[in-house]
């Protein structure tokens, strides 16, 4: 065997060789403890193109404007981009930073709480949705900022014009 690799990762690899088109990528999550019901909601969402390409989109935008650990919807998007950007056939990713990220956000998901999939569903989707309309409205504030700036620079320079030809006339109306 080559080194490093096991005999049943051997074996998988001819699998998906034989079976599989060489494109094909397998994609897991390492299980920390007692979180293989954030892995299935993981996985299904990661599976869902339109979602993972949107989710991807965000992150790419916000990645240099938001610190680390921003945000639940920024953890999650880190995690997709990097399962999105691995060129390798199989690779196992550890998603520690997003299920940190949640433990900051929430305490739903703590030791004792033995949460479900289906509410750590709908925590995120919930969560991302006000993350994307927060994130919105900070935009539109920004954009609203600008405009205003840029209309009263506007403002201010028609007086000065305005200011200097009157001024400018009536010296010329003098003299």
């Amino acid at each position: 065997m080559g080194a490093g690799k096991s005999v049943a990762a051997s074996a998988v690899g001819d699998l998906l060789d034989r079976d599989f088109p060489p494109h094909a990528r397998f994609h897991g999550l390492h299980n920390f403890g007692d979180t293989s019901y954030a892995n299935a909601v993981l996985q299904a969402l990661f599976a869902c193109g339109t979602f993972r390409r949107q989710l991807v989109q965000y992150y790419v935008r916000y990645k240099k404007k938001r610190p680390r650990n921003y945000s639940v919807t920024m953890e999650l998007g880190r995690l997709f981009w990097q399962m999105q950007q691995c060129k390798q056939r199989m690779m196992l990713f550890k998603p520690g930073a997003f299920l940190d990220s949640v433990s900051t956000h929430t305490d739903l998901f703590d030791e004792l709480a033995h949460p479900d999939a289906h509410e750590l569903l709908r925590f995120l989707l919930t969560q991302i949705a006000d993350d994307v309309r927060a994130d919105q409205e900070l935009e539109r504030q920004q954009r609203d900022d600008f405009i205003r700036q840029k209309l009263l620079r506007s403002r201010r320079r028609s007086a000065v014009a305005a200011a200097g030809a009157a001024g400018g006339g009536a010296a010329a109306a003098g003299g």
